[in-house]
């Protein structure tokens, strides 16, 4: 039998589709990589600099919409 250590560094922490879907859009349309936290009531993500943070922003409905977020998106400066 197997010890719980074991069973879990074999298997891959499973991550919502919209943490997925955040990166990809992160990396597709402003070619930047961003990390993703979820929390119960929001999913917050890290940009690299204001310039990123503000474009976010004001695409954020969109972002919503592309990515399926069930929760309110927050976005934080720096990494």
């Amino acid at each position: 039998m197997d010890s719980l250590n074991d069973l879990m560094k074999n298997k891959p922490p499973l991550e919502p589709p919209q943490v997925s879907a955040l990166k990809k859009y992160a990396k597709e349309i402003h070619n930047i990589n961003i990390t993703v936290r979820v929390s119960p009531k929001y999913y917050l993500i890290n940009v690299p600099s204001a310039v990123i943070a503000q474009k976010f922003r004001i695409e954020s409905s969109q972002i919503t919409e592309k990515c399926q977020l069930d929760k309110r998106l927050v976005i934080h400066i720096g990494n």
